[in-house]
């Protein structure tokens, strides 16, 4: 779905997997000056192709520049060029989410329960401390115990 509502920012659809912010600033600069340059590249290569983010100072550069660019080529592939809906990638927001935060949330706990520490694998942390009767190897320190 393409934005009809324009905005200074820009979106450049199916780049080159080589392509640099260079290249965006050359060819995107030509019809204003360009603020920011973005390049989103998705982690499996061989999937998708990488896109931008093109700011541009004024709004009618950003028009003319998406007017122009729609269609056109860069590195010999047709791009397309839309009004960005955002304002470019939010900061952080790069990462993939594993299969393990993908799962449901688990039930929730009772009003002012303590949540149990997680490892970085999401399980449970355990104490490090063991009871030493509970896994003593020696037979001599489990019958002390008794």
């Amino acid at each position: 779905m393409r934005s009809t509502r324009e905005s200074k920012t820009l979106g450049a659809f199916a780049l080159e997997h080589d392509i640099v912010e260079q290249d965006l600033r050359s060819t995107f600069g030509r019809y204003g000056p360009v603020t920011t340059v973005s390049i989103v590249r998705p982690r499996r290569q061989g999937r998708s192709r990488p896109f931008a983010f093109i700011t541009f100072e004024s709004l009618d550069d950003a028009r003319t520049a998406q007017n122009r660019l729609n269609g056109s080529q860069i590195l010999g592939t047709p791009i397309r060029v839309d009004f960005s809906m955002t304002s470019g990638p939010k900061p952080g927001r790069g990462r993939r989410l594993s299969q393990r935060s993908r799962r449901r949330p688990r039930a929730s706990r009772s009003p002012g329960a303590e949540a149990p520490r997680q490892d970085r694998s999401g399980q449970a942390a355990r104490s490090r401390s063991r009871s030493p009767r509970r896994y003593s190897r020696s037979r001599s320190n489990r019958d002390s115990h008794y």
